[in-house]
């Protein structure tokens, strides 16, 4: 029997991204986390996307050691502010952070 560990996905805007869902269970392998947004990075790059941005209550750290920047939430992309994890799911006290690929 297969058991999902992690999880991680795209919602993809012409050449920006927004980096959504990456959950792990605790007592899943160090390391997955990085893993799975590294994937994520590989496939957004792929697909024509030259940045990345994402909102976290809980993992501003873990993302910052990504590469990953806090930024102002009005210098967001109008497509990233009209979805509904920024504009009604996660809470305005989010950090809201982001990463140009390269």
């Amino acid at each position: 029997m297969e058991t999902v560990i992690g999880t991680g996905g795209l919602e993809s805007f012409r050449d920006c991204a927004l980096l959504r869902s990456i959950s792990i269970k605790r007592s899943a392998e160090k390391g997955l986390g990085k893993f799975i947004v590294g994937e994520l990075e590989k496939m957004a790059r792929q697909n024509g996307v030259n940045c990345l941005y994402l909102l976290t209550t809980t993992a501003e750290g873990f993302f910052t050691k990504q590469g990953y920047e806090t930024i102002d939430r009005e210098t967001v992309p109008i497509e990233i502010k009209n979805t509904t994890e920024f504009s009604s799911i996660c809470p305005s006290t989010a950090e809201v952070m982001r990463k140009f690929l390269s």
